[in-house]
């Protein structure tokens, strides 16, 4: 028994480990890819479209949380298997394991441009790539626990980058870049909304991972997951906010929103090179969330084909990530092309209806067990005076 509680307690997490990298996954790609893509689509108003996939984002997690409080020894697998049958639920763990393994593709692929335009000019992507995937997939297969402890170490220096660079940024504020307000009308604040929600999928990550949570941490998990979430969802607001007010309408040209941005800043010269800062501290945290894409992915391909060991899962999520990327005629642009459309629908599916669909499945199992106990509990008439 003492055996089995230390054997728990090196493979689980805490709830704050769970909220950090909840919050890196929020702040990974977001920082980097967001703020042109909303600039292209809503004009200056992006940080409305984010307001609006923000709510969504925080009621997802809300719902989550629910879901999680009422199956506390299940994991999403079981959730799902308990809610829709097993063989629905193979059919949505593989769809969930595709879409994890697109954000691991094209995260690749943004990783590939950050470092040509940031730190290298002259790479060897196919040299670079090999140390970066063998990384990832070893942190992978040793599991959240290690992701959590790695997380708790980055998101302090990538925060510390983020506050620099607003430190920077909001002297430069010039707010008639902001005007005439939704320059785009409706229909871009729109597209917007759904561009920054669906490149999300932070109640997937958190189902997924809530199966490692130690069972003592289960008092605290609202409050930290609550906290951490509120916490990405308002730097990001003020993130774009900032680079809106800062940049207008040629932000669509800025990409890497994070490292560029103090580039644009006059507060004080010599910060003009803060981009290598801000690159050195937010790498870990473009990798980890790379790695955290592909642990997820690793896993629901274990649950669909029921794989004893999770080393075939995670090399073969490895091997096709890299495969896909070492393909000579796709490039960042054609891959987006071809895949944007149905990776929208896809998403939309898993993080509307899905969470959507959990939710009145328990709210509905829910009533029926408490119903269930109350006629059990109740005293029969019969025999009575």
């Amino acid at each position: 028994m003492q055996k089995k509680q230390h054997v728990d307690t090196i493979i689980s997490i805490t709830a704050r480990q769970l909220g950090v990298l909840l919050l890196i996954t929020i702040l990974g790609m977001r920082m980097l890819l967001l703020p042109s893509a909303l600039t292209a689509q809503a004009g200056n108003t992006g940080y409305i479209s984010f307001l609006f996939s923000a709510a969504l984002t925080f009621l997802t997690i809300l719902g989550g949380l629910y879901i999680i409080s009422k199956n506390k020894n299940k994991n999403f697998a079981q959730i799902l298997e308990n809610s829709f049958g097993k063989i629905a639920a193979k059919i949505i763990l593989f769809t969930i394991a595709i879409f994890f393994l697109y954000k691991l593709i094209l995260t690749n692929f943004e990783l590939e441009r950050f470092s040509f335009e940031v730190l290298y000019e002259n790479i060897n992507w196919t040299v670079f790539l090999i140390p970066i995937f063998i990384v990832m997939g070893y942190v992978a297969f040793k599991g959240p626990r290690v992701m959590g402890r790695s997380g708790e170490l980055f998101f302090l220096l990538g925060l510390t980058a983020l506050v620099v660079v607003l430190f920077l940024a909001i002297p430069n504020i010039h707010f008639p870049h902001i005007m005439p307000f939704a320059n785009r009308g409706f229909r871009g604040v729109f597209t917007g909304a759904v561009t920054s929600f669906t490149i999300g999928g932070e109640f997937l990550f958190l189902l997924i991972l809530a199966k490692d949570l130690a069972p003592k941490e289960h008092t605290k998990l609202n409050k930290t997951i609550i906290k951490y979430t509120l916490v990405a969802l308002t730097i990001t607001l003020i993130f774009l906010f900032v680079f809106a007010a800062v940049l207008g309408y040629t932000g669509v040209l800025v990409q890497d929103a994070i490292t560029k941005l103090p580039q644009f800043t006059n507060t004080y010269r010599p910060t003009m090179r803060l981009d290598g800062f801000t690159t050195f501290a937010w790498l870990p945290m473009i990798v980890l969330y790379s790695t955290l894409s592909l642990y997820c992915a690793a896993w629901c391909l274990k649950m669909v084909f029921n794989f004893k060991n999770f080393i075939p899962p995670v090399a073969i999520i490895t091997l096709t990530a890299a495969i896909v990327r070492l393909v000579p005629f796709i490039s960042l642009e054609v891959f987006i092309n071809i895949t944007s459309f149905p990776f929208a629908i896809t998403s939309a599916a898993l993080q509307i209806l899905l969470p959507l669909s959990l939710i009145i499945i328990t709210l509905i199992k829910n009533r029926t067990k408490q119903e269930f106990i109350v006629t059990k509990t109740k005293p029969s008439k019969r025999g009575s005076p």
